[in-house]
C-alpha cells in the first residue's frame, strides 16, 4: 500500500468513525423525531378538516319553525309619538300574552324585535328596532324608542307604524 493510499485510507477511517458516524446517527435520529412530530400535525390537521367539513353550513342546529316563539304571543299598545326638535319619542307598553315565559337565552336562535317607523310629511321614513327584553307570562313591560330626523323635517304622526320580527 502506497502512503497515499494508507493516508486517504487513514483520512476516510477516521471522517467516518469520529464525525460522520456519530453526526449522521444524530441527525437520523432528529429527522425521526421531526417524522413523527409531522405525522402527528398531519393527523390532527386532517381530523379537524374532516370534522369541520362534516358540519352543516350554518351550525346545523337551528330551531325548527315550530319552536319560534309565536309573535302574537306579544301585544304592544303605543302612545302618540311626542317630537322634541329632531328628536321622536315613542313610548310603548309590550306585553306577553301567553302563558309561556319569553327568555332570550332560550330563544337564541328567533330573537324577536320590534321595529318602529315613522315619516315625515315630505315622505321621508325613519326606522328603529328594539330588542323585545325577557318578559315573563301573563307580564308588561313599559318601554320607549328614541327615533331621529333630520333637521327641517316634519313628523306626519298617521304614518307612524311598528311591526315584530324575528332577527334571523
Amino acid at each position: 500500500m502506497t502512503c497515499y493510499s494508507h493516508c486517504l485510507s487513514m483520512l476516510v477511517t477516521l471522517i467516518l468513525d469520529k464525525y460522520s458516524f456519530t453526526s449522521l446517527k444524530h441527525n437520523l435520529f432528529t429527522m425521526k423525531t421531526t417524522l413523527k412530530n409531522l405525522a402527528v400535525a398531519l393527523i390532527l390537521l386532517v381530523s379537524a378538516v374532516s370534522i369541520l367539513s362534516s358540519c352543516k353550513k350554518g351550525g346545523g342546529g337551528s330551531i325548527p319553525n315550530a319552536d319560534k316563539f309565536p309573535l302574537t304571543n306579544f301585544n304592544i299598545t303605543t302612545t302618540a309619538p311626542r317630537v322634541n326638535g329632531t328628536s321622536v319619542y315613542i313610548s310603548y307598553d309590550i306585553k306577553n300574552v301567553s302563558t309561556k315565559n319569553y327568555v332570550i337565552l332560550d330563544n337564541s336562535q328567533h330573537i324577536i324585535y320590534v321595529r318602529f317607523t315613522i315619516a315625515t310629511t315630505d315622505g321621508t321614513t325613519y326606522e328603529q328596532s328594539r330588542l323585545i327584553p325577557d318578559l315573563q307570562a301573563n307580564t308588561t313591560s313599559a318601554q320607549e324608542v328614541l327615533l331621529q330626523m333630520s333637521s327641517g323635517k316634519t313628523l306626519d304622526p298617521s304614518k307612524t307604524k311598528f311591526e315584530l320580527y324575528y332577527e334571523r
